[in-house]
């Protein structure tokens, strides 16, 4: 989100979903019919103030108030996608009310096992990797090296990436396997591990950055730097293979393809837009929903279980927090 409208979102998506309760509620049937409720799809709803001639900034505004610092020459398009970000947005979840300390989380973790983690990119951005958003980030760079992106996350999309695989591999140059070592809450997780109690750790960052804190039990939802595979043929080798073409920024081929006077690129594997999720995945996510038992329940029963897009949270920042629960995790007497 542009972040000049960060101030903006939290009150809208508040706003906005009692908006939609109200709607949902109005949308109840009338006397003599079965009694049913409704519920009010955000991207209807936007779609029938848009027919109906609803002006964007007014909407906002409305649910915000006059005084919302709102720049005042957004388009009509950036506001309305404002509003649907901000209405699909779930709120946050709620702490349990028995947790209030770094205690008895460890508590709590003493006492479980077949604990599921789900992780993301905020456990690596402390270890040096930068991060894609901010205005010094990935996306901001690629947009003034490659001035051409459509869009700079057009680098993981893999029509684009098939017509032109250089801005994707001035990224990998970043990212690549080795250059980092990992946080406070990979070694964390690594602890569970050793201490036979992690189930899985479910991740969608794709730096490996588990595998070097010791973590076996991991499932990288979006691929990784581990290997890479042929574009064209499906020849898969260690990613070290390419590592010399990528610091050398040239774009990685395939020697087998190579041998057979074709031509085909060595992409990193990763996930990409337009790809599935990897079949390990789903694989092992059949296996393990009937085994755990210490998750979050929402993100269980409403996300990972659901048809709710797993990671599509806020970010994940908490290396201070993760650093004092393993180090009391570590003691005598709560081993």
């Amino acid at each position: 989100m542009d972040p000049h409208l960060s101030s903006v979102a939290g009150p809208v998506a508040e706003e906005g979903s009692q908006l939609l309760a109200e709607e949902t509620v109005s949308h109840q049937s009338g006397e003599g019919s079965e009694s049913s409720t409704s519920e009010i799809d955000p991207y209807d709803w936007v779609r029938q103030q848009i027919e109906v001639g609803a002006r964007p900034r007014e909407v906002l505004l409305s649910l915000v108030g006059e005084d919302c610092p709102l720049p005042p020459d957004l388009e009509e398009v950036v506001l309305w996608r404002l509003l649907l970000q901000v209405l699909t947005t779930p709120p946050p979840r709620m702490r349990l009310s028995h947790i209030s300390s770094v205690q008895q989380v460890v508590d709590l973790i003493q006492t479980s096992s077949h604990i599921l983690v789900l992780s993301g990119a905020g456990i690596s951005v402390s270890c040096g990797i930068p991060d894609f958003r901010s205005p010094e980030g990935v996306y901001a760079r690629l947009s003034q090296e490659f001035p051409e992106l459509p869009d700079p996350q057009a680098m993981f999309d893999i029509q684009y990436f098939r017509d032109d695989p250089r801005p994707f591999f001035r990224f990998a140059k970043d990212i690549f396997p080795g250059k980092f070592s990992p946080s406070p809450s990979h070694r964390f997780i690594g602890a569970l591990e050793q201490k036979g109690k992690l189930l899985r750790n479910y991740t969608q960052n794709i730096d490996t950055l588990e595998k070097a804190a010791g973590i076996s039990k991991v499932v990288y939802c979006h691929g990784s730097f581990a290997t890479a595979s042929c574009c064209e043929c499906n020849w898969k080798t260690d990613i070290h293979t390419i590592e010399e073409d990528v610091f050398s920024q040239r774009v990685p081929e395939c020697p087998r393809c190579t041998e057979k006077g074709s031509s085909g690129v060595l992409k990193p594997d990763i996930v990409f837009f337009g790809q599935s999720l990897p079949a390990t995945f789903h694989q092992q996510l059949e296996e393990d929903k009937g085994k755990v038992r210490l998750w979050d329940q929402e993100v269980v029963s409403d996300g990972l279980w659901g048809d709710v897009v797993v990671f599509a949270g806020g970010p994940t920042t908490g290396d201070g927090l993760i650093t004092e629960g393993a180090a009391c995790l570590s003691r005598p007497h709560c081993a």
